[in-house]
């Protein structure tokens, strides 16, 4: 009969359990592979924990009577214990270089509580999913790699027991990454998905693994297939970290058509390059990604998640003024309807469908119908909760609006749009102090935001604090030439008595430019800065006609209060569906 190890022969930390006697490790009852040098290191570090242990010691302890420089063979022991206990040099947890000096134990000890075989795995209800990385020796791997993430995000967000942060945050890492840790720890997630993805000729291969925020691997797996079965991998991956944590996903029993069957490889990878340029979220690369959206529907005209991402792509698009916005609405209105009758429970379809009703239409009920169908069929989808905070805010519900908007940030604490969208729906209720200190939050991650500078200076502008309005606005147009931020300036330029200053604007933006397209939303701004109310007027109603994007703000925006109690002004809000109070 073995001889149970008496309570000085156990050393317990973090969740493992080091017998003295036999030298086995194991974590949470299971028996750690490890032997041999690496721990024989940790008993001698654990017997002193706090204290320097010696480089001198530790090679007397393991190569005793040796006159050979051991010191490469010590670094080698010590970077295999490290990889067994999920330690690093750089970020210890357990195991500190003091450097050509020796090496120390710093996780306290819970000798008393020995640790019991886990049944169950841990209670992971928030996950980041990181960008997969790669080798560079494709130049089309990295639009793979981005999509294929995406895929992953999506498919693992379907499942209502778990909360998946979005990919703005997560790939703010997708150059520079800290251990799991400190990554969980800044987007209070509980575990991260992480992996490399290769191409070689026509085949893919993938390694995956899901890290906890104590560092410890909770599952991890290899796929090698045919490239063109790239589009299974991300349902997969997804399925097989589900199982790990038990969870049920939603789409299992009614699979949508962007996961049946094989797909076109082509129009795959067009697809996804498609989905690589929107988020870049500049007219130049939307301009490309409808390009790539259109290319993949000519390889297959099914592909439902393709129609959705043109539809999306028009959308963003026609808020970058640079032509009138009915055509690229009226694509993305056929694109979306679409994807819908292809996949009806295709998260993607019911945004885009969102977003046609709010822009185009202007029906908010029906758009905020599709928008809580998107969300019942992801509950993880920040840029729905995004869009949907938009259209409570634009509609006279500032609470609601706010309440969208903070569960965003939860699934998305990192992203730049979302806090400056939740900055803008603190200015359209007139919460000017609160949106200012919105504003200078997002500039705290990324100092040279410029949407965060235009809503800083709209905020201290209704603040009356004029002067640092026009520098935050002037601050802006130095690098981006938008013709909002132009009548933002112009406006408050006028507020102030500044009215040459303000008209000389005025002319630019009503003359336009032979490139670009100015909306004549941003022409009622300035003539309502000017107190011009006919030529501000008569300008709202060519934003109406031209299905101006902008016009989504007129019922809030504080600077067309002056216009409010005109009858005409309350018919064009009427118009446009909008509620004045």
């Amino acid at each position: 009969m073995t001889a149970q190890p008496q309570p000085s022969d156990r050393v317990c930390f973090a969740g493992f359990e080091l017998d003295l006697r036999t030298l086995e490790l194991r974590r949470q009852g299971r028996k750690v592979r490890i032997e041999g040098q690496p721990l024989e290191i940790l008993a001698h570090l654990v017997k002193a924990p706090g204290e320097l242990v010696s480089r001198e010691e530790l090679i007397a302890r393991l190569w005793p009577n040796s006159h050979v420089d051991f010191n490469h063979s010590l670094n080698a022991a010590v970077r295999r214990l490290r990889h067994a206990l999920h330690d690093t040099s750089r970020h210890p947890k357990f195991i500190e270089t003091l450097p050509r000096r020796g090496y120390r134990f710093i996780a306290p000890r819970n000798d008393a509580a020995p640790s019991q075989p886990a049944s169950e795995p841990p209670g992971i209800r928030v996950l980041a999913v990181l960008p997969l990385t790669h080798d560079g020796t494709d130049p089309d791997t990295e639009y793979l790699c981005d999509g294929i993430t995406d895929g992953i995000i999506n498919n693992l967000a379907r499942s209502p027991g778990l909360r998946v942060i979005s990919r703005e945050s997560t790939f703010r890492y997708k150059t520079k990454r800290p251990d799991a840790g400190a990554i969980c720890r800044k987007l209070n997630a509980g575990a991260v998905l992480c992996g490399r993805l290769s191409l070689r000729g026509q085949r893919l291969a993938l390694s995956a693994e899901l890290v906890d925020a104590n560092g410890w691997q909770l599952w991890g797996d290899r796929y090698q297939m045919p490239a063109g079965d790239a589009p299974s991998l991300e349902s997969g991956v997804a399925r097989q970290i589900a199982e790990s944590l038990h969870l049920h996903l939603t789409w299992q029993r009614a699979a949508s058509s962007a996961h049946r069957g094989k797909r076109d490889f082509t129009a795959y990878r067009h697809y996804l390059k498609g989905l690589y340029l929107r988020h870049k979220i500049d007219e130049d690369s939307l301009a490309a990604s409808i390009v790539c959206f259109e290319r993949a529907l000519q390889r297959d005209p099914a592909f439902a998640s393709a129609s959705a991402g043109l539809a999306d792509a028009c959308c963003l698009l026609a808020f970058f003024d640079l032509q009138p916005p009915a055509h690229l609405l009226a694509r993305a209105s056929e694109a979306a309807a679409k994807a819908l009758s292809l996949d009806p429970r295709l998260p993607a379809a019911h945004a885009a469908l969102g977003s046609v009703e709010t822009l185009y239409r202007r029906n908010f009920s029906a758009a905020a119908q599709h928008y809580l169908k998107a969300l019942a069929l992801n509950p993880s989808f920040a840029e729905v909760r995004r869009m949907y905070a938009a259209v409570l805010s634009a509609t006279g519900h500032p609470a609601e609006a706010m309440r969208e908007i903070h569960l965003a940030q939860d699934l998305d604490p990192l992203s730049l749009i979302v806090g400056v969208d939740a900055a803008w729906h603190l200015y359209m209720a007139h919460e000017f102090q609160l949106s200012a200190e919105q504003s200078l939050r997002v500039l705290d991650i990324e100092p040279e935001f410029p949407a965060a500078h235009h809503g800083l200076g709209l905020a201290y502008q209704q603040s009356g604090r004029f002067d640092e309005a026009i520098a935050e606005f002037q601050h802006v147009l130095k690098t981006v030439p938008h013709s909002g931020v132009m009548a933002s300036l112009a406006n408050a330029l006028a507020q102030c008595g500044r009215s040459g200053e303000a008209a000389e604007i005025a002319g630019e933006l009503l003359h336009g430019s032979p490139t670009r397209y100015v909306p004549p939303y941003w022409q009622a701004i300035v003539h309502a800065g000017l107190g011009a109310h006919e030529d501000a007027l008569a300008a709202l109603n060519r934003s109406l006609a031209a299905s101006d994007v902008w016009l989504l703000w007129l019922a809030r925006d504080p600077r067309f209060l002056c216009l409010h109690p005109d009858p005409r002004f309350q018919q064009i809000a009427r118009n446009a569906g909008l509620p004045l109070s």
